[in-house]
């Protein structure tokens, strides 16, 4: 399976201005620059930064979401879910690098929220990848 990032590049959250980490504890704000055209949000590009960055001039007029809230499981599912639901009804649309950062920040938010599977479920999970995607594996 191709990987889209290194394990390196998943094991900080750091301000995208001043390099702060975010991670420890969980902080800073989650921006997001998009626009809107014939009733679909574009979203054209994604950031985290700590308060103080944030409050610069070319942040302004971003959205935002505050990044602790994403380290409680049941808020990250339901912003997923939202996401999801809007690229199904094509009323949000991602520029390739917003989604790319998108799918790194939770790529980087999981292992803070998840727990360590069982022996069972390991199990599970080396035959899910071993399937084809397909027959309802994980595989290639």
């Amino acid at each position: 399976m191709k990987t889209l990032f290194t394990e390196e590049e998943l094991k900080t959250l750091e301000c995208y201005r001043c390099g702060k980490d975010l991670l420890n504890p969980p902080n800073g704000h989650l921006l997001i620059k998009h626009e809107y055209k014939d009733d679909q949000m574009i979203v054209t590009d994604i950031r985290w930064l700590c308060q103080s960055c944030d409050n610069h001039d070319p942040y302004r007029d971003w959205g935002w979401k505050e990044l602790s809230d994403l380290f409680i499981p049941e808020v990250l599912v339901q912003w997923i879910l939202g996401i999801v639901t809007g690229l199904h009804t094509q009323r949000e649309i991602f520029f390739d690098n917003a989604m790319e950062t998108l799918m790194k920040l939770l790529l980087i938010i999981f292992p803070h929220i998840s727990k360590q599977i069982t022996s069972e479920q390991k199990k599970t999970l080396e035959n899910l990848y071993m399937m084809p995607r397909f027959l309802g594996g994980l595989g290639q």
